[in-house]
């Protein structure tokens, strides 16, 4: 036999409140997706960037001399000069753009594959800024979201 003062949640109650919670996680779960899309894109275009770098690099070493390349704060490339080549070349942030708290104006990658300075380039994309971080040492290179 129900007892007809015991308190708590009648099925209709419950089943009320759990379509309640299923509406907010189907409004939210697109969301954080699209999120998630986005940092993940972000990193793909960064994780280019260091890879063209790292081709340049290899290319120092390969052809034996010097490869330069500038940063221009604001702007939306870098310009790759090579050792006795006149023809300059860009590598194009399409999503970005460099940020002005870099503290670096070039590196230049000598005959080794060696870096002449150490420093940070800050990149804009979509309004996140990432960091890439030159090491003297084996001229490495990494990225971490500044």
């Amino acid at each position: 036999m129900l007892n007809s003062n015991c308190k708590g949640f009648t099925y209709i109650e419950t089943l009320f409140v759990m379509l309640i919670i299923s509406i907010l996680l189907y409004i939210q779960a697109p969301s954080s997706k699209i999120n998630y899309q986005f940092n993940k894109s972000d990193h793909k275009n960064i994780a280019q960037l260091i890879t063209h770098f790292n081709l340049y690099k290899s290319l120092a070493i390969k052809k034996k001399h010097s490869i330069v390349l500038y940063f221009h704060k604001g702007a939306n490339r870098i310009k790759v000069k090579e050792e006795g080549n006149k023809k300059e070349d860009y590598i194009f942030l399409s999503k970005g753009f460099i940020d002005n708290r870099s503290n670096l104006n070039y590196i230049n990658f000598d005959k080794k594959g060696h870096i002449n300075q150490f420093g940070s380039l800050y990149i804009n994309i979509n309004s996140n800024v990432y960091r890439i971080i030159f090491h003297i040492e084996k001229g490495r290179i990494r990225f971490e979201k500044a």
